[in-house]
């Protein structure tokens, strides 16, 4: 039996993400920018999710030298690579506690939610991202979807190594607004 709390930043066999969390305020509503990834990508192909992904070798030096975490960099530098999210228009606020996703072959992967804020001025003009051939495109949620039981929320427990994790899902329109 494995124990994910005992998985350590030196288990070089663990891969580390850091996703970005961004926010903005349009009309009085906050509203969250997510992504829909790519149909061709091998793994979790045309899923929606944050802008974010996994961490390179040369981040902890790079965050070092800005004064950031090594996971605050990660998600800011893939969120400029995946969506061109510049990382000089996003205030960062916290991060999340790390969430253990359980991947094929019994391996784990470790992710961190780093939340931040998108410039109200560049938020105007989030129309305008580019996504990368990673993301089929970029929409934005009101934030409110996430912290109600609205219609189309579900939550599924699933047992993966003796761990049970859980998934909520929501279904948005696929034509939402960006």
């Amino acid at each position: 039996m494995r124990c994910i709390a005992r998985l350590s930043e030196d288990d070089a066999a663990v891969p580390f993400y850091a996703v970005l969390v961004p926010l903005f305020e349009r009309e009085g509503e906050i509203y969250v920018l997510l992504t829909q990834r790519s149909s061709k990508l091998r793994a979790h192909g045309g899923e929606v999710a944050c802008p974010g992904g996994r961490r390179d070798v040369s981040d902890a030096a790079e965050a070092f030298m800005r004064g950031l975490t090594t996971d605050a960099w990660t998600a800011l530098r893939e969120s400029q690579e995946e969506i061109r999210l510049p990382h000089s228009h996003v205030q960062l606020v916290c991060e999340l506690e790390r969430l253990v996703h359980p991947s094929s072959g019994g391996a784990y992967s470790m992710i961190t939610p780093v939340v931040g804020v998108i410039d109200a001025g560049f938020a105007e003009l989030t129309h305008a991202l580019k996504p990368n051939d990673e993301v089929s495109h970029a929409f934005t949620v009101p934030l409110e979807m996430f912290l109600s039981d609205v219609p189309g929320y579900t939550v599924v427990d699933r047992v993966h190594d003796a761990y049970t994790f859980r998934n909520h899902s929501w279904n948005y329109p696929p034509d939402a607004p960006i």
